[in-house]
This record gives C-alpha cells, sequence and structure tokens, in this order.
C-alpha cells in the first residue's frame, strides 16, 4: 500500500525487525492508521525482507538511534502528553558509536522508556 493511500498524513510508524518472517505482516497491518509503514532491518536470515514489501513496508538496512527528546517533542507536538519515564534501560557507558546489531552490544545500548496519553 501506498502512503498515499494510508491513515494518518502525520505519522510515519518504524519497526525494528530481525528474523521476524512470522510476526512481521501482523505487525505491519498494526499500524495501517500511519501513513507509512518503514521496516529496520537488522540482517534477518529468513524471508522477514520480502514479507515486509509485501505488506506494503519501505525496509531499509540504515540502522539509526532515536535521541530521547525527539520522540517527546514529536509525539507531545502530536497531541500526546508524557505522562511517566523511566531510566531503567539507560546504560550510560554506551557510547552510541558501535553498531547497536551486533550480537556483543545488543541489549546493552542505551534505551529509553516514555509513557504517553492521548488527552
Amino acid at each position: 500500500m501506498s502512503p498515499q493511500s494510508r491513515g494518518s498524513p502525520d505519522i510515519t510508524a518504524v519497526i525494528a525487525a530481525h528474523n521476524e518472517s512470522a510476526n512481521i505482516e501482523a505487525c505491519i497491518a498494526s499500524v495501517e492508521w500511519a501513513r507509512e509503514v518503514i521496516v529496520v532491518e537488522n540482517d534477518s536470515v529468513d524471508d522477514t525482507i520480502d514479507r515486509a514489501k509485501g505488506a506494503g513496508a519501505t525496509v531499509t538496512k540504515t540502522e539509526h538511534r532515536i535521541e530521547p527528546v525527539t520522540v517527546q517533542q514529536e509525539v507531545t507536538a502530536a497531541g500526546f502528553k508524557l505522562v511517566r519515564t523511566s531510566d531503567v534501560l539507560a546504560n550510560p557507558a554506551d557510547n552510541h558509536t558501535e553498531r547497536n546489531a551486533e550480537a556483543d552490544i545488543r541489549g546493552k545500548t542505551d534505551r529509553f522508556i516514555y509513557v504517553f496519553q492521548k488527552p
């Protein structure tokens, strides 16, 4: 499905995936309200890429790190209220220079949790 024929003109859903062949189509279908769906694929050896493309997603291997302040600004600008944060997944030792999909760093990256509520 093209971005023009999808839902909200203001929202792009980004899905990280690694060997998610069994789940990727349902995951993409669950965000049909988004204007565009981008799957950031992390070296899958199954048919995740083909299934994601078949379900209408744009697939990229470009890895990126999302800054917490950017998430907070964009989600609150979309009308949501930030109600809670947690640093339980934070890792100050992560210098943000290593590829975050590598096995030796996976699960050890600096992450964040925000809970938003739609007023």
